[in-house]
C-alpha cells in the first residue's frame, strides 16, 4: 500500500537476527534475505502498518517455501503472532508510508543540493530581477500567468495583494538565470512555487497563455519575427514626454467664483507637479475652503495666499490669519521649517512684551517679579 519499494540494509547479512534465522532453518544467509525479501514485500503490499489478520505462521512456513521460518522469525523478534493477528515489529520505522516519504524527502532534497552545488557553494550569486524588466515583462504578457492564465492588473500589482511574480524560463540552478526580457515570463505565485526549479518540460506545463505575436521556443519568448525587440522593453514615452502630457491633460472646473478659476487652476497643476494632485474629494474640500475665505476675507486674499504657497514651495495654502505667513501644512525642507519655527519664536516674544508693557512692566519677564 505504501508504495512499489521496500527499504533493506545493505548489511542486513551481518545482522546477529539473520544469523540466528539461518543457524534456526539450516538455510544461507542468501536464501534467509531472499525470503525476507519476499514476506516483507507482501507486509508493505497488503498492510500499511505491518500488522494483518487471517494469516498464521503455518501460511508463512507455506508462502517462503520453507518449514519453521516463521518460528525462527519469530524467536528473533522479527515476526508476532498474538489472538490471530500477525505483525512485523518495527515495522513503520523502515517501511510503511511515513518513512517511505521521509526517504523520498531526503532523496530529493540530497539532488537538489547536488544540482545547487555551484549556485550555493561557491557559484554565481543569483541578482535580483531590476524592476524595468519587470515591468516589460508583466506589460508584454498582458498581466497575465503564461502557465496557468491568471489575469491581473497593474493597480493590483502595486498592492500587497499581487497575485503575479517573474520567473526564469530556465532556472538558475539549471544554467538559466539570463537577465533577458526573453528568458522571462509573467508567473502567478501558485505556478512559480510548484514549478520550482524545472523547466516547463520537465514540469509538464508549457507557456501557452501568450499574447498575438508570441510563441516559446527552447526556452524562451519570442516574437513571431525573432527581431531584437525581444531583448528590449516595449515602447514607452519619455518622462519629458509623460509629463507634457500631464500639463495638457485638461483639468476639471472647479465650484469657485470665476475670478478664482484661474489661480486655482494654477494651484491644482502646481500640485500635480509636485506628485500631491488631489483625489475628487480632495478637490471638493479644496473649492469649498476657497469659497469659505473669499466669502469671509475676500478675493484678494485668496489670490495672496495661494501665490505666496506656490513661490514659497509650500506644500499648504490657508494660511492663519491674514498676513502672518504661516502655513498649516508643513514646510518641505528642513531650511523652511528652521525659518518657520524662529518666526513663530519671535512672534510669541513680541506678544509677550505687548503684553508687559499694556500691564506697565518694563519688559515681560518683569511680570514675574510682579
Amino acid at each position: 500500500m505504501a508504495g512499489d519499494w521496500i527499504k533493506m540494509r545493505i548489511d542486513l547479512q551481518d545482522d546477529p537476527s539473520v544469523v540466528a534465522i539461518c543457524d534456526t532453518t539450516g538455510l544461507s544467509e542468501f536464501e534467509v534475505i531472499g525470503r525476507l525479501h519476499k514476506l516483507w514485500g507482501w507486509a508493505d503490499k497488503h498492510t500499511s502498518n505491518g500488522v494483518t489478520s487471517g494469516v498464521n505462521p503455518k501460511w508463512v512456513d507455506r508462502y517462503v517455501s520453507h518449514s519453521g521460518f516463521s518460528d525462527a522469525m519469530i524467536a528473533s523478534g522479527w515476526l508476532a503472532f498474538d489472538d490471530g493477528v500477525l505483525s512485523f515489529p518495527n515495522f513503520e520505522i523502515h517501511n510503511g508510508k511515513s518513512a517511505k516519504s521521509r526517504c523520498d524527502a531526503a532523496l530529493r532534497q540530497r539532488m537538489s543540493r547536488n544540482r545547487h552545488a555551484g549556485v550555493t557553494n561557491g557559484g554565481d550569486a543569483r541578482t535580483s530581477i531590476p524592476k524595468p524588466f519587470v515591468r516589460a515583462v508583466m506589460v508584454r504578457d498582458g498581466y497575465t500567468c503564461v502557465y496557468c492564465g491568471t489575469e491581473s492588473t497593474p493597480e493590483r500589482e502595486n498592492t500587497k495583494k499581487s497575485l503575479l511574480s517573474i520567473d526564469h524560463i530556465v532556472p538558475h540552478s539549471r544554467g538559466g538565470g539570463r537577465q533577458a526580457i526573453e528568458d522571462l515570463a509573467t508567473c502567478c505565485k501558485l505556478c512559480n512555487n510548484e514549478k520550482n526549479d524545472r523547466t516547463p518540460e520537465e514540469w509538464g506545463v508549457l507557456p501557452e497563455f501568450l499574447n498575438d505575436g508570441l510563441r516559446y521556443v527552447n526556452g524562451t519568448i519570442v516574437t513571431e519575427n525573432c527581431d531584437s525587440s525581444v531583448t528590449k522593453a516595449l515602447p514607452e514615452k519619455r518622462r519629458e514626454e509623460k509629463r507634457r502630457s500631464k500639463e495638457k491633460t485638461p483639468l476639471p472646473p472647479l465650484d469657485v467664483p470665476a475670478e478664482l478659476q484661474g489661480i486655482c487652476q494654477d494651484w491644482l497643476v502646481y500640485k500635480r507637479e509636485r506628485r500631491e494632485a488631489y483625489k475628487p474629494r480632495g478637490e471638493a474640500s479644496f473649492a469649498q475652503q476657497v469659497c469659505d475665505l473669499a466669502s469671509s476675507q475676500g478675493v484678494e486674499e485668496v489670490k495672496r495666499r495661494l501665490q505666496h504657497a506656490m513661490a514659497s514651495n509650500y506644500q499648504g495654502w490657508n494660511f492663519e490669519g491674514s498676513g502672518s505667513g504661516k502655513a498649516s501644512a508643513k514646510p518641505v525642507t528642513f531650511g523652511q521649517q528652521r525659518q518657520q519655527n524662529m518666526a513663530e519664536m519671535l512672534q510669541r516674544i513680541k506678544a509677550q512684551e505687548e503684553a508687559a508693557v499694556s500691564s506697565g512692566v518694563t519688559g515681560f519677564i518683569g511680570e514675574a517679579r510682579k
